[in-house]
């Protein structure tokens, strides 16, 4: 069986790990949380709550506050599936330097992302609704028919933007001799975290999440 180049593997899994963050994120203006320290871990879709009254006046909330917030993370998040559709696409074609312009231009984007949300939580404080982009754990990267140990996917467990630039210059200085080794990738290999499977609000990958995202919150009369 061929060996995995260590290097290669950490350059994907913490690509990896950026989209598992970003299938969560995309649904932050949907999802309530009842206590803050949820907010890492994830409260509940508004249409989940028992008391539905109050999280349609919360949601009320959040669109006379900021609608064009949460437009421009619908925008955020569409352009991070661009990039990590394309990375995938080279991955196939065993285009290195391809996945490197890609992938330098999702960490360029979710580090402007990272100044969006800053600036969105100084704003409406208490209101806030946006988070920094961060992996909670229990999800794991693998290359199918290697033999290879599940590795948990990691990105910014802090959730703070100090700790995700810091991971995203990692990759780029990762990406430098990724682009220049001569190797090829592993077959079968991809950063997308969850399959697509195209089956629209109920798939559970990033194109997914953007697709409930957007559902939910037209169910609730937010025009886009």
């Amino acid at each position: 069986m061929e060996e995995l180049n260590e290097s290669d593997v950490e350059v994907l899994w913490r690509l990896s790990g950026i989209y598992e963050a970003l299938t969560h994120s995309a649904v932050s203006p949907v999802v309530i949380c009842e206590y803050p320290e949820e907010a890492v871990l994830g409260g509940k879709y508004y249409d989940a709550w028992d008391d539905k009254e109050k999280a349609l006046e919360i949601m009320k909330r959040r669109i006379e506050l900021a609608s064009e917030d949460i437009r421009e993370h619908h925008s955020y998040h569409g352009l991070f599936l661009e990039h990590l559709i394309s990375i995938d696409a080279s991955i196939g074609n065993n285009d290195r330097q391809a996945i490197g312009n890609s992938a330098n231009e999702l960490c360029e984007t979710v580090s402007v992302y990272m100044d969006f949300v800053e600036e969105h939580r100084k704003r409406l404080v208490d209101n806030a609704f946006l988070y920094y982009p961060n992996c909670p754990c229990g999800h794991y990267f693998h290359i199918q028919s290697y033999s290879m140990e599940p590795r948990e996917l990691f990105f910014n467990p802090a959730a703070s933007k100090f700790f995700g630039n810091i991971h995203l210059r990692k990759i780029k200085r990762l990406l430098h001799d990724f682009i220049i080794r001569q190797e090829n990738l592993p077959l079968g290999a991809k950063v997308a975290s969850q399959t697509d499977s195209g089956e629209g609000i109920m798939d559970t990958s990033l194109r997914g999440r953007i697709a409930l995202n957007q559902e939910l919150l037209k169910r609730i009369d937010f025009v886009f």
